[in-house]
């Protein structure tokens, strides 16, 4: 009984502090700049301003990390005043290679008490809002 206690108490330590890859994506977007697809993509992250929240935007190396907002149960009822919590990260980094731009999405979940959590891919959002720009995304 000992052991499974012990067991127990340690898989909840490791749930709550872990972190877990879910997804890396790598597009190639043909006949575009970095500049242009910056543009989306800030314009894209501006758009979510609530939902996400802005950790990194390196306009330099072409990088932009946010987190996604979680919201507890007792923040939906209106009991507490701390409603948004950071649930997984997501990271977008672009690089030039020729007349295309490479880029390359990553989304990690944090784990909760009961383990990952369901997190919108917010990068298909991207890839939607580069393509009614009228760019052509081909995988990488």
């Amino acid at each position: 009984m000992k052991k499974l206690f012990i067991l127990f108490i340690t898989a909840i330590l490791f749930t709550v502090n872990g972190a877990f890859a879910r997804d890396v994506d790598r597009k190639i977007i043909k006949d575009a700049t970095v500049e242009q697809i910056q543009a989306i993509i800030l314009d894209t992250i501006s758009l979510y301003e609530g939902v996400i929240t802005k950790k990194e935007i390196n306009k330099n190396e072409h990088k932009y990390v946010v987190d996604y907002n979680g919201t507890t149960f007792l923040g939906m009822v209106g009991w507490s005043k701390d409603k948004k919590y950071p649930k997984a990260m997501f990271s977008c980094q672009l690089k030039q290679k020729g007349k295309d731009v490479e880029i390359v999405s990553r989304k990690v979940i944090y784990s909760g008490w009961f383990g990952p959590q369901a997190v919108f891919n917010h990068y298909k959002k991207i890839y939607q809002e580069i393509e009614y720009q009228g760019f052509v995304i081909e995988k990488g």
